[in-house]
């Protein structure tokens, strides 16, 4: 249930399905997450932190639950909506 309601729930359920251990973080960056995971990665890699990492990313909300909360809140989508 953690990885379906904490800001890395992508990250964390990418590597339960493909078993990997290790780090396993987010950046929240807005549109430059990506490139951000993508330097994060080098550097574990070229400090000797790592030797192999998988690094991306990904930006929206890509659980309904969170979807559904947003427009729960916003009162002129319940208008909107009524009319």
């Amino acid at each position: 249930m953690v990885p379906l309601m904490i800001s890395n729930m992508a990250a964390g359920n990418i590597s339960i399905q493909l078993g990997l251990r290790g780090k396993c973080t987010d950046v929240v960056t807005a549109c430059a997450s990506g490139t951000h995971s993508i330097g994060d990665a080098f550097r574990a890699i070229q400090y000797g932190d790592a030797e192999v990492m998988l690094a991306g990313g990904t930006e929206g909300c890509i659980c309904p639950t969170g979807s559904c909360r947003i427009y729960s809140t916003d009162s002129t989508y319940q208008n909107r909506r009524s009319t």
